[in-house]
């Protein structure tokens, strides 16, 4: 039924489960500028990565990395 126990040991985990390197995150700057916001083509690039997580990653790292 999707019970979680501990929710804060699952919201501690989290960030550990799906790390970004440095070449993912050269990769998602590259297919970012040659195809703005479509996350999907974006994705498609990165192996270990969702839709989701790119959007994630997107707006998580908008302020520090420059996407212009």
């Amino acid at each position: 039924n999707g019970l979680v126990e501990d929710p804060m040991a699952e919201y501690r985990e989290r960030p550990l489960l799906n790390v970004w390197t440095e070449q993912e995150k050269e990769i998602f700057k590259e297919k970012y500028l040659l195809h703005p916001k479509n996350f999907g083509s974006t994705a498609s690039y990165l192996e270990r990565k969702s839709v989701a997580d790119c959007v994630q990653f997107y707006y998580l790292s908008k302020k520090t990395i420059n996407y212009k």
